[in-house]
């Protein structure tokens, strides 16, 4: 792994450039898994439970599924339903720029994200005829103040096209999956090895 990572192989007509990874042997004798808990929400009674920080994807998806729950969905017409998801979405990942990092960093306020309270407050922003301007301005989720205000936020930065997602699968079904969506640079697959750098 940590010579794929180092010197990643490329396919001689590629026209991309790959950078060389800095990992080393070292770095993965070192390494140990930290367990964290996962996300937990509702959605019209099913329970989604996803990745906790410092993945973001679990509170970002629970917030924006209790943000749906604030409308009839059901009865929208297709156009609709999708300008409420997108709209729900992007106030979820203006919410999750703001308060979601590591939490062996910063303290994230994972469970007032995903209060159904907060949701309510943020669902209130959205209207059927108009789009949300970007950036959009985040909240406090741990106050009990309404969150309606349409402020701007600040811009964020550009954080570059980091996010890679691989699904291998061998004859046997076997399947792995793995997602980074981290600043070190695209994951990097062993030929030998089915595991992918994090």
């Amino acid at each position: 792994m940590v010579c794929t990572t180092r010197k990643p192989p490329v396919a001689p007509r590629s026209n991309r450039t790959f950078w060389p990874g800095l990992m080393k042997a070292s770095d993965l004798a070192d390494y140990a898994v930290v367990r964290r808990d996962p996300t937990h929400t509702t959605y019209h009674g099913l329970d989604v439970y996803s990745m906790g920080p410092s993945s973001s994807g679990g509170t970002a998806v629970g917030e924006a599924l209790n943000i749906l729950e604030n409308f009839h969905l059901w009865s929208a017409d297709r156009a609709q339903a999708l300008h409420h998801y997108v709209e729900a979405s992007r106030i979820a990942f203006a919410d999750r720029n703001r308060w979601v990092g590591d939490p062996a960093f910063s303290k994230v306020p994972t469970s007032a994200l995903l209060s159904k309270e907060f949701a309510k407050n943020r669902a209130c922003l959205i209207r059927s005829e108009a789009a949300l301007s970007s950036p959009l301005a985040p909240p406090d989720p741990r106050s009990s103040t309404t969150c309606c205000s349409r402020g701007t936020g600040s811009q964020q930065p550009y954080e570059g096209p980091l996010t890679t997602h691989l699904v291998t699968a061998d004859r046997w079904g076997n399947v792995h999956a793995s997602q980074s969506s981290r600043p070190a640079g695209p994951p990097s697959l062993c030929p030998d090895v089915a595991s992918a750098q994090q």
